[in-house]
């Protein structure tokens, strides 16, 4: 039941702002139309949050679950190659795809 609830807040939040908050709807046709747009988002859907408050919230979330990491705001990067190797990806798209998001 957790594991629903995790995966279902991201649809909730989604809801909240497209359909309570009315906030425009974004275009998904092309990349360029939603690019610039971020989840969580800052004082508009163009500006996310501040790197200061990422780290606040990360480091508070770590400090309660006891775990100790370097990599802060990033810490899922490393975590995703793991995991899409346990999935049975090719390690050389692993490493393209890591190449991309600059995480080697």
């Amino acid at each position: 039941m957790l594991e629903f609830l995790v995966r279902s807040l991201p649809a909730f939040y989604i809801f909240y702002r497209w359909e309570i908050q009315y906030e425009p709807v974004p275009q998904f046709y092309q990349r360029q139309q939603w690019y610039d747009l971020h989840f969580f988002k800052g004082s508009t859907a163009k500006t996310g949050f501040s790197y200061e408050i990422q780290l606040y919230w990360t480091d508070h979330v770590f400090e309660v679950i006891r775990l100790n990491t370097k990599k802060k705001t990033h810490s899922g990067r490393s975590g995703s190659v793991r995991y899409a190797k346990l999935q049975g990806v090719g390690e050389n798209s692993i490493i393209e795809w890591a190449i991309q998001i600059k995480i080697v």
